[in-house]
């Protein structure tokens, strides 16, 4: 027997544990009526977020069964994405660039109350919402909104060593259709920023998002607040 200066406690089963802990999130998915799809997942972070699937069509208009959920899983799935748009009755805010994921938190701190993962690959934010009418997915300044025909990876997902993990984990909060227009008017891509980061509510909403700080120095030292 070791002697106790000698002895070492034993680790837990990391491959268990992220395994248990993805079977509960995607099994939570499922029960909210989210439909669900497998990812290849492994090393590769350009293949890695694609579908595990000859083809995923029929996931954005029926919802994943639990059979399959559990072949996946015991298939060893690493990694899934949640199907958004009116099957799911979700959409979710994909940004890809960290200075307007601040910006944007800075002008829509309300929308920022709720569900919210962390890329794993990027560092930025998946913003979710829910939604009771039917968005169409598009480009945004700094990354996508993932609507009809699209999809998120999904918490515990584990792509090329990368997890990408909960950073608020509070129900999703539901997003009228005017306060997404006024997100879309603000974030369609423009091809100079406007130097303003605008206040939520000011009657220059509908400019597009400024990514820089809220103060700056002007030429000589004196600061110049930009609100």
């Amino acid at each position: 027997m070791a002697s106790p200066s000698n002895y070492r406690q034993p680790q837990p089963n990391n491959f268990l544990s992220k395994t248990f802990a993805l079977a509960a999130i995607v099994r939570q998915h499922h029960a909210q009526d989210r439909s669900i799809i497998p990812l290849i997942g492994g090393d590769d972070p350009n293949t890695g977020k694609r579908p595990a699937l000859s083809t995923w069509k029929p996931y954005q208009s029926r919802l994943t069964t639990p059979s399959e959920i559990d072949t996946w899983l015991a298939e060893g799935l690493s990694a899934y994405g949640v199907v958004c748009g009116q099957i799911s009755g979700i959409i979710v805010l994909d940004i890809d660039d960290s200075d307007v994921a601040a910006a944007f938190a800075r002008r829509f701190p309300r929308l920022m109350k709720t569900y919210t993962v962390r890329s794993g690959l990027r560092g930025t934010p998946h913003i979710y919402w829910r939604v009771d009418f039917p968005v169409k997915s598009q480009s945004i300044l700094g990354g996508d909104l993932k609507a009809e025909g699209s999809y998120v990876v999904g918490a515990g997902s584990e792509i090329a060593g990368r997890v990408w993990q909960v950073e608020n984990d509070t129900p999703i909060r539901p997003i009228t259709r005017s306060e997404l227009e006024r997100v879309l008017a603000v974030l369609r891509p423009a091809p100079q920023m406007i130097s303003t980061v605008l206040v939520e509510g000011s009657e220059s909403e509908k400019a597009p998002i400024n990514t820089s700080p809220p103060h700056q120095h002007n030429v000589r030292g004196e600061l110049v607040t930009n609100l």
